[in-house]
């Protein structure tokens, strides 16, 4: 199985004005640094969960079909399309007669419908693309606040901690500096299977 995002968020879930008032920082001379800040408190936010915040675009290939298909970066909104290579290698969209979709909180899948059964698939890997959309929300106030509070947690141990941090490309960061506060937040939404 392969994750892979295809649309990124269109806005952080913590603004720039709220990460500076948790910093208690004045001015606009750290505003490119606290905004990387937050990119990167979000990200780890998400990576450790399992979560995407923002409403965002996921492809999930897989080898063939099964039941159920777990789906992965909860909560999933909508499956866009299942599409497959069939035995001759042609690409085809899979009926939603065929299956239905199950999601909740901590566990979402697609299955097959009663008396229906999934098409033969080409004989070799990556022949089933699932294109979901995940996340809370279009805008900021459909987090929950405990994730968005972590990631205030993170940008403020970043902030305070920058030595320890190395950017060795935008988003990579080694010696992540953590709170238990922190990882108690996380852990009230991180996903089993993650």
């Amino acid at each position: 199985m392969l994750l892979q995002r295809t649309v990124d968020p269109s806005i952080e879930p913590v603004t720039l004005e709220e990460a500076k008032l948790h910093l208690r920082v004045d001015g606009t001379e750290e505003d490119s640094l606290i905004s990387i800040l937050i990119q990167l408190g979000r990200e780890y936010v998400e990576t450790y969960t399992g979560r995407p915040l923002i409403t965002q675009s996921w492809k999930m290939i897989l080898d063939g079909f099964y039941s159920p298909m777990q789906l992965y970066k909860l909560p999933i909104q909508e499956v866009v399309s299942v599409t497959y290579a069939d035995t001759a290698g042609d690409v085809q969209t899979l009926s939603t007669d065929i299956y239905k979709t199950v999601f909740t909180d901590y566990d979402s899948y697609i299955e097959v419908k009663d008396g229906q059964s999934f098409p033969e698939t080409l004989s070799e890997s990556a022949v089933v693309e699932i294109n979901t959309t995940a996340g809370y929300g279009l805008t900021a106030d459909t987090v929950p606040a405990g994730l968005k509070n972590a990631i205030l947690l993170l940008v403020g141990s970043y902030y305070q901690n920058r030595e320890t941090i190395y950017f060795a490309s935008i988003g990579t960061v080694a010696d992540l500096p953590r709170s238990i506060a922190i990882d108690t937040l996380l852990n009230n939404y991180k996903l089993p299977r993650v």
